[in-house]
């Protein structure tokens, strides 16, 4: 989730959900180059325990964020996002699709 450092929780069961809301803003190109430009604010949550059946909703952990999006050429993604948690406000970046 981001908002908390990698590998904070860690067993054998989780569940996670994400919410995350991507809004495209401009399009351009440069030689023969696209380049898409967007936005996403997110929300994630989540819980992890030790055996399945013990998978509730208590103790959930949330964190949300925002985040720029850059499409190179449709296909390779530059994402940076923000996220903000109660233990820690930390900085992500990724390369590739989102799905």
């Amino acid at each position: 989730m981001r908002g908390y450092r990698a590998n904070r929780f860690l067993a054998r069961s989780m569940w996670f959900t994400n919410v995350e809301l991507r809004v495209r803003l401009a399009e351009t190109k440069l030689g023969k180059q696209r380049f898409a430009f967007g936005v996403a604010p997110f929300f994630d949550a989540g819980t992890v325990r030790d055996r399945w059946q013990d998978l509730n909703f208590k103790n959930i952990k949330t964190s949300y964020g925002g985040g720029l999006r850059i499409a190179w050429n449709q296909s390779t993604i530059l994402s940076f996002d923000y996220g903000h948690s109660k233990e820690d406000r930390l900085f992500y970046f990724g390369i590739g699709q989102a799905f």
